[in-house]
């Protein structure tokens, strides 16, 4: 099994989904973890992020608060990780065993950020 816990399974199925989640991806010819972070459902990701004909831009609406004031948001976080958040497991353990396995957990992700 290439999973070195429960937590670490369970963000890895649920990669590009709102929320957290593990992205098992590459970085060159080699293997990367990333924690990332998403606000929205992909649907919504998916309707804003759409290029407008008319404009040729990407059209997200701007959030006010309840002065008026706008406030910055982002559509997704992610930072590299080496160490299980759950367990602390050294992920390079896991680097280099069941890649088919992980590029099945990662691969409606990685399509969609191509």
């Amino acid at each position: 099994m290439i999973f070195c816990c429960g937590g670490f399974k369970r963000l890895l199925s649920t990669a590009g989904e709102k929320g957290f989640s593990v992205i098992a991806s590459w970085e060159g010819n080699k293997r990367v973890f990333c924690l990332q972070a998403r606000p929205f459902e992909s649907h919504v990701v998916e309707k804003y992020s759409a290029i407008n004909p008319e404009t040729g831009y990407v059209y997200w609406p701007e959030l006010r608060d309840i002065r008026g004031v706008s406030v910055p948001y982002t559509i997704e976080m992610e930072t590299l990780i080496s160490y299980c958040p759950f367990c602390g497991r050294d992920l390079t353990d896991l680097i280099n065993i069941g890649v088919t396995q992980l590029n099945r957990y990662s691969i409606d992700f990685i399509e969609i950020s191509k």
